[in-house]
C-alpha cells in the first residue's frame, strides 16, 4: 500500500492505477490519509466513539469472556474469588447480547455466582405479560400431556431452565401451588408469572386455592434477595386457612405441609420410584443414601 502511494505521488494516480491494478478511487482514498508513515495506512475501526445504548465495561467483560455463552449454554458461571463476593450488587433484567449473529435475551445479576441466565434466543421477543403467559402455558400443557389424569394434580409444573424460566420452580399439590424463586430476574416478574399460572390453570378447568412462596433458602442471599415464606396475596387470589393439603399419589393419600415440609413440601420427583417399589412387597431391601 505504501508503494502504491509513493508511486502515485511521483507519477500520478492514473499511472499508479494501471500499474498496480487498483481503482483510482481506491488510491485517492488512501492518499488523503497518507502522511508518509505506515501507521496512516493502517485499517481503522468503523466503530462509533459512543452510543446511547452501549454496554458498560463490566458487561463487555462478561460478553467477551463468556465461554459458556459461546457454547449456547443457558448459564454463565462467575469466578469464585472474594473480590466478586464483596462487589456491590448491580441489578438488571432483560437486554440483548449479540455474538456471531446469534441474539440472546438474558437476565443479568452481577453480584450472583450465575451472573447471566438465558431467557430467549429470539431477538424479536418482547418481555410483556403475553410473553410470560406463553411460557407458562407451554410448560403447564406439556406437564398435562406427559402426566395425565391424577398425576397432573400433584406434579412439578415449571422446571426452571428446562422451561426457559430460569430460577423458577412451581410444584402443584392439589389446589395449592408452591413457588420457589432463586434469581432476581424472576423475582421482578413474579406478579406477572403468578397471574399467568392462575389464568392458565383456570382456563383448563383446574382449581387453584392459593399460591405459597417457599423462598426460605440460603441461595437467595447470594442473589441479594431476602429469605421469606408465606402466602402470596393479590387481588382476586384467595388465601387458604391451612398450609396442609391432601394429595393422592399412586393411589395413596398423603398430607403435605407446604409451609414446613422439605423442599417445597414433598419429594415429587420420586413419584415413579415409589410406584416401582410397590411391586417389591414382602421382599428384603437395603436403604442406601
Amino acid at each position: 500500500r505504501q508503494s502504491i502511494m509513493k508511486y502515485a505521488q511521483k507519477y500520478g494516480v492514473s499511472k499508479a492505477s494501471r500499474r498496480y491494478n487498483k481503482s483510482r478511487s481506491y488510491i485517492y482514498f488512501w492518499l488523503k490519509r497518507y502522511d508518509g508513515t505506515l501507521e496512516s495506512l493502517a485499517c481503522m475501526s468503523r466503530r462509533p466513539h459512543s452510543h446511547p445504548n452501549q454496554h458498560t465495561e463490566n458487561e463487555l467483560t462478561l460478553i467477551k469472556g463468556g465461554t459458556q455463552c459461546q457454547k449456547r449454554a443457558p448459564l454463565d458461571l462467575r469466578g469464585r474469588d472474594s473480590q466478586n463476593r464483596r462487589r456491590a450488587p448491580k441489578r438488571r433484567a432483560g437486554g440483548c447480547v449479540c455474538r456471531k449473529r446469534l441474539y440472546w435475551h438474558r437476565l443479568l445479576q452481577q453480584c450472583s455466582k450465575i451472573s447471566v441466565r438465558l431467557v430467549s434466543r429470539n431477538a424479536n421477543d418482547v418481555f410483556d405479560a403475553r410473553f410470560w403467559r406463553r411460557r407458562v402455558e407451554y410448560a403447564v400443557r406439556y406437564r398435562k400431556t406427559v402426566m395425565p389424569g391424577a398425576d397432573f394434580t400433584c406434579c412439578r409444573l415449571v422446571h426452571g431452565e428446562a422451561d426457559q424460566m430460569p430460577g423458577l420452580t412451581v410444584d402443584r399439590y392439589g389446589g395449592i401451588l408452591v413457588v420457589q424463586i432463586t434469581c432476581l430476574g424472576m423475582e421482578l416478574v413474579k406478579d406477572t408469572v403468578y397471574r399467568a399460572l392462575w389464568d392458565v390453570l383456570a382456563g383448563m378447568g383446574e382449581t387453584v386455592t392459593g399460591i405459597y412462596e417457599r423462598n426460605d433458602i440460603a441461595l437467595r442471599v447470594k442473589e441479594g434477595l431476602p429469605e421469606h415464606k408465606g402466602w402470596y396475596r393479590s387481588d382476586g387470589m384467595p388465601v387458604p386457612e391451612s398450609a396442609v393439603t391432601e394429595i393422592c399419589e399412586n393411589g395413596i393419600k398423603y398430607l403435605v405441609d407446604v409451609e414446613n415440609g422439605q423442599k417445597t413440601g414433598f419429594f415429587l420427583d420420586q413419584k415413579y420410584n415409589r410406584a416401582a417399589v410397590a411391586d417389591c412387597r414382602g421382599q428384603e431391601g437395603a436403604g442406601l443414601l
